[in-house]
C-alpha cells in the first residue's frame, strides 16, 4: 500500500524534472516546448493553467503534461499508451497512470485509496499529446483535506 504514495510522489519528480526548467531537453534528452493549453473545473470553479506552464514530456510509452496557475498545479501521468485511447485512474487499476492535483496546502492524488476518473488521449504524435480528463482526487499530503472534483478537463501540449 506504501507503493501508490511513492508513485504518486515520483510521477511529480519525473513530471517537473521533465517539464520543468528553462531548457528545452527534458529529463533522459526527451525535448519539451511550453506551448500548449490545460483547463478543467477544480470543486466547480474554472481553472486554467499560464500557458508557459504547460509541459509536456515522454519516454517510450509514458507521458507526462503538467499545467499551474497561482493556485494549483495538475499533472497527469499517462502510462503505456503507444496509440489514442482511455486510461483509468484508479488505485486498482494498476496500470501505473495518476493524476495529482498541488498546491501550497498540500496534495491529491488519484493514486490515494478512493481515487478515480479517467485521461482520454484523443491526439498521440511523437511531438503532441492532447485529451480530456475527469478524476476525483482524494487528500493524501500536506494540510490537504477531502477530495478535489476535477470535471471538463483539456489538455494539448507539444513536447
Amino acid at each position: 500500500m506504501k507503493r501508490l504514495p511513492m508513485l504518486a510522489a515520483s510521477l511529480v519528480v519525473f513530471a517537473l524534472n521533465a517539464c520543468g526548467g528553462d531548457s528545452p531537453t527534458g529529463l533522459n534528452g526527451n525535448t519539451n516546448v511550453g506551448d500548449g493549453s490545460m483547463t478543467a473545473n477544480i470543486n466547480g470553479t474554472a481553472w486554467r493553467s499560464m500557458k508557459a506552464g504547460d509541459k509536456g514530456s515522454h519516454s517510450g510509452t509514458i507521458y507526462a503534461v503538467v499545467g499551474l496557475n497561482g493556485s494549483y498545479t495538475i499533472a497527469l501521468g499517462i502510462a503505456g499508451l503507444a496509440v489514442p485511447g482511455t486510461v483509468n485512474l484508479s488505485l486498482a487499476s494498476g496500470n501505473g497512470s495518476n493524476a495529482i492535483v498541488s498546491n501550497t496546502v498540500g496534495g491529491w492524488s488519484t493514486a490515494f485509496n478512493g481515487g478515480s476518473g479517467t485521461i482520454t488521449v484523443t491526439t498521440l504524435t511523437a511531438n503532441r499529446i492532447a485529451g480530456t480528463f475527469s478524476f476525483d482526487a482524494p487528500a493524501g499530503s500536506g494540510n490537504a483535506t477531502g477530495t478535489l472534483q476535477v470535471r471538463n478537463g483539456v489538455f494539448d501540449v507539444t513536447f
